[in-house]
């Protein structure tokens, strides 16, 4: 299934400027995503069975922030 993923502009605001983007279930592809991309949005596809996509800094700060899948 395809999910769109955005950030608001305050939310990491220091972190990226790139992404990894991974779920509790299958593998999300694309599997990275720039800050700009997340901040327009940017859609993945998921396992239909994910429930979250968790999208982690890949800087030295590895902060991230888990955002769960509604329908």
């Amino acid at each position: 299934m395809n999910v769109l993923v955005t950030l608001s502009a305050g939310l990491g605001a220091d972190l990226g400027p790139n992404f990894n983007l991974t779920a509790d279930i299958g593998a999300v592809a694309p599997s990275t995503a720039t800050k700009s991309e997340l901040l327009a949005g940017v859609t993945v596809a998921v396992n239909g069975s994910a429930t979250e996509v968790v999208v982690t800094s890949d800087s030295n700060c590895t902060n991230s922030i888990t955002i769960p899948i509604t329908a």
